[in-house]
């Protein structure tokens, strides 16, 4: 589901089963992503280039962007 954002839907969906494309502010043409961590209520990407994404519940900081309101879409992790 989505209820807290983990999903990068920032269109209000809570719940689906279709998956969707994201797009990510990739650095060239040769970044790719290389992993995915999720957890219950957020989800970390990281690229090739050192890159690092988060979405979802940031209640306590866990997304690594810097506050602590959810993220509904893909943050860039600062100093990652």
């Amino acid at each position: 589901n989505n209820m807290r954002s983990q999903l990068a839907l920032d269109d209000g969906t809570a719940q689906t089963n279709v998956p969707r494309l994201l797009q990510l502010p990739m650095n060239g043409d040769k970044d790719k992503v290389v992993g995915v961590a999720a957890g219950i209520w957020h989800t970390v990407v990281w690229t090739s280039s050192g890159a690092v994404y988060s979405c979802g519940d940031n209640s306590y900081g866990q997304l690594g962007v810097g506050d602590k309101r959810a993220h509904g879409d893909i943050a860039s992790v600062p100093g990652a």
